[in-house]
């Protein structure tokens, strides 16, 4: 009997569509779920960095590449075909991993074996030709020019970009890169890179009985696709990153000078240059959630926003920068009120990251108690599903949370106040700190000096934070 063969193909086919070596892994974790649609979120271990390319363009033009049909279907009749099952899928590649989805209706009566040849031909297969390669530079050039608009991701991806440049020794991707990427390395980077990464991981959600419908159908097509080992993977796919340089303690201030705002925009992200051991992984995420995971139950947004009303919109960072831990929080206050919203976030700043003792030892025992039983609840809901639980096998695969954290049990956590604050402390004394402010250049430069002392401030005009040019 060909136990979970249909998952097998699902995982097969969209995952890589060419063969693997003969120690290639296929790390299949499938849930059921009793609604009629199947659906497939695939990673694979390869992404801009990580695959020695010369230009980052040809990494970022690969998912406009495959939205313009196959070298057999022009785009509109893959996107025909594909809508005649109610069919999508969507690639995109990251810093270090390239994410694969696919999902469809499952009807009890229909045939799927056409829709699974569109799929492999569509990732076999993309229209690699000049044409299709010169429509995709100009969406992706559009696509860049695009986030001069949206400060939010500005701000964001200039915090990013500057610690990436300063941790690795690389610029991001910019304007320049895009007329000066080949062909030639895009056709590389997608067939020697990415369709021959070694393993992929695939979490597989679908109703019961799809592994019996298709069992019979995808046998051949299994052949060639290595080894598929089906369970839960707790373990990350990348063990060989690069480390950061072991450069200084930092603090730097991007201002980006954007006149005529109506809000301002400020972000700051702290990159941990040590990482994080298993034991105090939970004070780190405890500390963070405290400050600004919890949302509206945390520190800086009941300051920011509930207290003072200087912003509507108070957001973490994400926790990883390249595998390695960070934190920070993103904001918007209103240029009009921008000295005395610049005077209180410089004020949460230093109280709660700069000297942490002062700023944690307002939190009163009530508070620490009602914080960590939040916490636990949100951490409760985040496994209250299959569907839920398999998303989080999934940040471990990519190194998100460690696997002794995921299958710890929220409620036999504890919270030791000296424990949290040492772990936070500590990996903020040895961090890169980067902050950016986004408005007019010459009013956020004096309010920058004033309020956040410390800080080499850089003032960059916001055109050029998609130029090579700021990179020096």
């Amino acid at each position: 009997m060909m136990k979970n063969v249909a998952l097998k193909f699902v995982t097969a086919l969209a995952v890589l569509g060419a063969p693997l070596t003969a120690s290639a892994k296929i790390y299949l974790d499938s849930v059921k779920d009793p609604l009629p649609l199947v659906e497939v979120s695939i990673v694979i271990p390869r992404g801009a960095n990580n695959s020695d390319l010369k230009n980052f363009a040809a990494a970022s033009i690969v998912d406009f590449v495959l939205e313009s049909g196959t070298k057999a279907r022009t785009k509109q009749e893959l996107n025909d075909q594909l809508s005649a099952f109610g069919a999508n899928m969507s690639m995109s590649i990251g810093t270090e991993f390239s994410y694969l989805n696919v999902s469809f209706p499952y009807l009890e009566n229909k045939n799927y074996e056409d829709l699974f040849k569109i799929l492999t031909e569509a990732f076999r297969e993309p229209r690699f030709d000049k044409a299709t390669f010169e429509l995709a530079k100009k969406k992706l050039r559009s696509a860049t020019l695009s986030m001069l608009d949206n400060d939010m991701s500005l701000a964001r991806s200039m915090v990013w970009d500057w610690q990436f440049f300063k941790a690795y020794g690389r610029r991001p991707m910019t304007i320049e890169d895009i007329d000066t990427v080949a062909l030639s390395e895009v056709q590389a980077f997608y067939n020697d890179k990415l369709l021959a990464a070694p393993d992929a991981w695939v979490g597989l959600v679908s109703p019961p009985q799809v592994k019996d419908k298709f069992a019979g159908l995808v046998a051949a097509l299994l052949k060639k696709q290595g080894a598929v080992s089906e369970g839960e993977h707790l373990a990350p796919m990348i063990n060989d990153r690069k480390a950061p340089k072991k450069v200084a303690p930092s603090k730097t201030f991007l201002v980006i000078d954007k006149k005529d705002r109506t809000q301002n925009v400020f972000a700051i992200n702290t990159l941990v240059t040590s990482e994080i051991s298993a034991s105090n992984e939970f004070d780190f995420r405890f500390a963070n959630y405290l400050l600004i995971g919890a949302r509206f139950g945390s520190v800086f947004y009941d300051v920011i926003r509930h207290q003072n009303g200087f912003s509507y919109n108070v957001t973490p960072f994400d926790n990883r920068l390249m595998g390695v831990p960070s934190f920070g929080f993103v904001t918007n206050p209103v240029a009009a009120r921008a000295i005395d919203a610049y005077k209180t976030i410089g004020d949460l700043v230093e109280n709660y990251y700069e000297n942490s003792a002062e700023g944690f030892g307002k939190f009163d025992d009530k508070f620490w108690t009602s914080r960590l039983q939040s916490y636990k609840y949100s951490e409760i809901m985040g496994r209250s599903s299959e569907v839920k639980k398999l998303m989080r096998r999934k940040l471990v695969v990519l190194g998100e949370i460690s696997p002794a954290y995921y299958k710890s049990e929220p409620n036999s956590w504890k919270v030791d106040k000296k424990d949290v604050l040492s772990t936070f402390t500590g990996l903020y004394d040895k961090s890169q700190v980067v902050a950016a402010a986004i408005g007019d250049g010459a009013s956020l430069e004096s309010l920058v000096k004033l309020n956040f002392p410390g800080y080499q401030v850089i003032k960059i005009p916001y055109q050029d934070t998609i130029s090579s040019k700021i990179y020096k």
